[in-house]
């Protein structure tokens, strides 16, 4: 059995005033995990994020290539939306830690800003962030925020059993784009173990608004979403402050590290055969 729910936005539009959107679909069945409110933003689509695309990631000067990592992280120099930290993830996922050359420019997966909720916060508390970064992405997209809730645990249990053995337990917002492209704003709740009676934090809860710029760079990516009439992009998006710079440096940085240390790993190698 599923269940519909939609909330009407409202969206600016030059010379046409206020338009209704069909703007929050929420379904729910067998298949489903919990915690998770998918809102249809198909009107949208992310030009760039972080001033990052694939058109600036072609400069190959800029963006030098070589064996290093899929993962960039670097701290934004000013908030944004309330997060200063991010991380860029780049090209086509086929091992997991490493990105091998291939001649290529590199491309632009996904990229994820992260905020930490303070050791001691409430539920409230987490609830209000989770909110707050609901809201500013809404608010960018120009749809309406939902009320935000936390995820029932003992659903999230059941269901997690089904799949894996899954440790933190998170409530998951997705706004979904054109193009294949999606939003997720998703409230992570921290894990605590029992000492003497006592709960003590072992690992913190976080927010996330984490976005899918290109889902065929991932393993089995691609085509979940199809285009159709419903995706006449309106609104383009620049998403947050250029960091192109920071990209640049940290992985020409990364690149660098990875090829010291495979030339120090075949030196060993070359020394151990002479012997």
């Amino acid at each position: 059995m599923k269940r519909l729910m939609m909330i009407i936005g409202c969206v600016t539009m030059a010379m046409t005033g206020c338009v209704t959107r069909k703007a929050v679909v929420q379904e729910e069945g067998d298949d489903s995990f919990p915690g998770v409110t998918r809102l249809e933003a198909r009107h949208a689509h992310l030009k760039s994020v972080l001033g990052i695309d694939d058109v600036v990631l072609a400069d190959t000067n800029r963006f030098v290539l070589g064996e290093g990592s899929y993962i960039h992280e670097f701290k934004l120099d000013k908030p944004f939306g309330g997060f200063v930290e991010a991380c860029v993830y780049l090209d086509k996922m086929e091992d997991f830690h490493l990105r091998k050359s291939d001649g290529k420019p590199h491309r632009l997966r996904s990229v994820k800003l992260r905020r930490q909720i303070p050791v001691g916060a409430t539920d409230k508390d987490a609830v209000s962030k989770w909110q707050s970064a609901c809201d500013f992405v809404a608010d960018m997209l120009d749809v309406e925020s939902p009320e935000v809730e936390l995820v029932d645990v003992e659903e999230w249990r059941t269901k997690a059993k089904v799949f894996m053995e899954i440790g933190q337990v998170h409530s998951c917002v997705t706004f979904c784009l054109a193009d294949d492209q999606d939003i997720d704003v998703r409230l992570t709740e921290p894990i605590y173990v029992m000492r003497d009676g006592r709960a003590t934090q072992v690992s913190p809860g976080y927010v996330e608004i984490d976005l899918m710029y290109n889902r065929s760079l991932c393993i089995g990516g691609g085509g979940r979403q199809k285009a159709g009439d419903e995706e006449k992009v309106e609104k383009e998006i620049a998403f947050g402050p250029d960091c192109s710079d920071k990209l640049a440096e940290t992985l020409k940085v990364g690149i660098a590290r990875r090829a010291k240390h495979a030339r120090r790993k075949q030196g060993k190698e070359d020394g151990s055969k002479t012997k």
